[in-house]
């Protein structure tokens, strides 16, 4: 039909094939390339999440892409009942420091702490964060009051958005059962 040139009836117009996100070998299954990026991304998520130390509870309280991620990556949140639950016991100052080994175990249950040398001595140090000024000093008012029910006090910096915690047992200078207690504890408060 003359004149209906151009209009495209009775002609599918020509496509370049699609190209795949892994290019692979022609000789190849299309299965390869997908178990290929199924180990990539899964070696990759097992690489972040040992890290960066995350869990659920805490991607959570910070943004929607990490909670995404943690749902992920399977994140579990971590049995903090045993120290969590233990009152802090009065200290002296000939009171053992935690030992390397006890330190390690303990921050099992505290998920995110760091130790930290400040001047020779070893705190516990975490900063967790907020969307705003007031959830920021409301979480810093419940540290606070936790920390007079205990007895047991910890340096706090309170920012816009953000509260930086600090543990450590002023008598011996160092890090003690107690300031694992009460990390934990700031852990289950952050939760709540």
């Amino acid at each position: 039909m003359a004149g209906q040139r151009g209009t495209g009836l009775g002609k599918r117009a020509s496509r370049p094939p699609a190209r795949d996100a892994f290019p692979t070998n022609s000789n190849s299954p299309p299965s390869l390339s997908i178990s290929l990026s199924l180990y990539l991304y899964l070696s990759l998520s097992l690489i972040l999440k040992r890290a960066l130390n995350l869990t659920a509870s805490y991607c959570a309280s910070t943004s929607p892409l990490l909670l995404m991620l943690s749902y992920t990556l399977h994140l579990e949140e971590p049995d903090m009942s045993r120290l969590a639950q233990q009152p802090c016991e009065a200290c002296r100052a000939d009171s053992p420091q935690a030992t390397p080994e006890e330190t390690s175990e303990y921050l099992k249950q505290a998920p995110g702490w760091q130790v930290s040398n400040d001047d020779g001595i070893n705190k516990l140090t975490k900063t967790y964060f907020f969307k705003d000024w007031n959830e920021a000093l409301a979480f810093t008012n419940q540290v606070g009051a936790l920390a007079e029910q205990e007895g047991h006090h910890p340096a706090i910096l309170t920012e816009w958005g953000r509260v930086t915690v600090h543990w450590w047992t002023h008598k011996i200078r160092g890090l003690h059962k107690n300031d694992f207690i009460m990390a934990a504890k700031c852990e289950e408060l952050a939760r709540s």
